[in-house]
Parts: C-alpha cells; sequence; structure tokens
C-alpha cells in the first residue's frame, strides 16, 4: 500500500472516529439544526468520502465502470430513499456489470 492510501485511511479512521466515538462521551450544546447536521449529514460525507476514494483507486483500472459508479452511489446516497447500504450494493452491482461488459 502506498504513502496515499495510508495517509487516506488515517484521515477517514480519525474522521470517523469524531464523528461517532467522541460525541458519545463529549456533550456539545447544539442546536437542532446542528444535532441535524452531525447525526445525518457528517455521516453521509464520511460515507462519501470512503466510496470516492473506493472508486478514484478503481477508475485508474476501469474507467468505463469506476466512473458511472461513483456517480450512481453519489445520486443515490444523496437521494437518501434506499440508504447508503443500498446505494453502495447498487453502484457495486454496476461497477460489476460494466466492468464485465464492456472491459
Amino acid at each position: 500500500m502506498n504513502d496515499a492510501a495510508l495517509v487516506t485511511l488515517a484521515a477517514l479512521a480519525v474522521t470517523s472516529m469524531l464523528v461517532r466515538i467522541v460525541p458519545a462521551f463529549v456533550r456539545f450544546p447544539l442546536s437542532a439544526r446542528g444535532m441535524h447536521l452531525i447525526g445525518q449529514v457528517m455521516p453521509m460525507a464520511v460515507f462519501l468520502n470512503l466510496a470516492v476514494y473506493v472508486v478514484y483507486s478503481e477508475i485508474s483500472h476501469s474507467p468505463i465502470a469506476g466512473g458511472p459508479a461513483l456517480m450512481a452511489v453519489a445520486v443515490l446516497a444523496l437521494h437518501g430513499r434506499i440508504g447508503l447500504t443500498g446505494s453502495t450494493l447498487l453502484a457495486a452491482a454496476l461497477y460489476y456489470l460494466l466492468g464485465a461488459y464492456l472491459a
């Protein structure tokens, strides 16, 4: 694994801890909007960051499959109807199908 990948994984780990672990032990006086941002928007941002990292590494191998899969996961995650897991599964299926049939 190269240095850029290690730095990205470390940044993602630190961000995930800040989002999930620190709020369990430290109480911040937040407004309703602040609670919404921390509870809904921040985890989605971390998820999209991970998705971009994964797909970016795959685009170098198969740009025909990686690009549309990244767009699919972003649109589906932001739309919110099928959740983060559903968007990941659909984007992974799209990546596999495009990679298998177009490459």
